[in-house]
């Protein structure tokens, strides 16, 4: 027992949040460590104290993506949408750049005509829109469309 140190234990919930596990099967897994260490530190007395007070989770953000995390459109969704978005849509452009380049819409709302090449029939993804969160010089925070570079690069 006394080999549980907080890095063995922290490096054990960053393999199970790597393996793809649920968010809720985490956090019992940790809650179930937490309350066997507690014990053992009192009344047991086996240890001095709880190396899982050491330990912080992943951000949910660095969990490797699961089958059931990826959704794909049935070919009937993706026939009916390209209907409904035809080339009267104010929409439509934008709509086929993100279906076909798999662009996110932060980087859609990014893209200018420069960064479209109709020679090479290329579309260079080097900014995106986001709304980031400002904090004045009051302490007062507020967000703000502004544009900033891709998550990845293009």
């Amino acid at each position: 027992m006394k080999s549980l140190i907080p890095h063995v234990l922290q490096q054990f919930m960053h393999l199970k949040v790597r393996e793809g596990l649920a968010r809720q099967t985490i956090s019992i897994i940790q809650g179930i460590l937490n309350k066997s260490l507690k014990q053992a530190v009192y009344p047991y007395k086996y240890i001095n104290e709880n190396p899982m007070q050491y330990v912080e989770l992943l951000k949910e953000k660095d969990r490797k993506p699961t089958k059931d995390d990826i959704k794909i459109q049935s070919k009937e969704n993706l026939r009916l949408l390209n209907e409904k978005v035809n080339e009267d849509h104010p929409f439509y452009l934008p709509f086929h750049i993100g279906f076909h380049c798999g662009v996110r819409v932060g980087e859609l709302c990014g893209l200018e005509w420069k960064h479209i090449n109709f020679d090479e029939m290329t579309v260079a993804i080097e900014q995106q829109l986001i709304n980031k969160k400002i904090t004045d010089e009051n302490g007062k925070e507020y967000f703000k469309w502004v544009v900033a570079t891709p998550k990845s690069k293009s």
